[in-house]
C-alpha cells in the first residue's frame, strides 16, 4: 500500500480493539526503525493478520523468515503484519495504549517520538 499522510482510524469494537491489543502485547512490537515508527504483528497464521489489515486498512503483511537457509527446514513460515505509515501508527498506538499491558510504555515512548 503507498505511504499514506492521512490516516483516519477506522471505527471498531471494544473488543476488537482489545483483540488487537492483546496480540501487539502476546506477539507484536513497536518501535522506531530508521527514523521510522513501525507496529509489528507476528504469527505462522496469516488469518488473525489479515483481519487486522482488514480492519485498519493500511500496512501489509509479508513472510518474515523469507530467504531462511536449510536448517529452517520444517519451521513454519512466520508472517509479519507491518503498519509504517506515521499518522496511521499514531492513531492506532494511541487507540492501543490504554488497552496493552506490557508493551504500553514502548507504545508511549514511540508515539511522543513521532508527534
Amino acid at each position: 500500500m503507498p505511504f499514506r499522510k492521512d490516516y483516519t482510524l477506522p471505527v471498531l469494537t471494544d473488543s476488537q480493539w482489545g483483540y488487537m491489543a492483546g496480540f501487539l502485547d502476546a506477539d507484536g512490537c513497536v518501535g522506531v526503525y530508521k527514523g521510522r515508527g513501525v507496529v509489528v504483528f507476528t504469527n505462522t497464521d496469516r488469518t488473525p493478520l489479515e483481519l487486522f489489515r482488514g480492519w485498519l486498512g493500511v500496512g501489509g503483511i509479508y513472510l518474515a523468515n523469507k530467504g531462511r537457509d536449510a536448517s529452517y527446514k520444517g519451521v513454519k513460515d512466520c508472517f509479519n503484519y507491518q503498519i509504517k505509515s506515521a499518522n496511521a501508527v499514531v492513531a492506532v498506538l494511541n487507540k492501543l495504549i490504554p488497552l496493552l499491558v506490557i508493551k504500553g510504555g514502548r507504545a508511549q515512548a514511540v508515539v511522543n517520538v513521532l508527534q
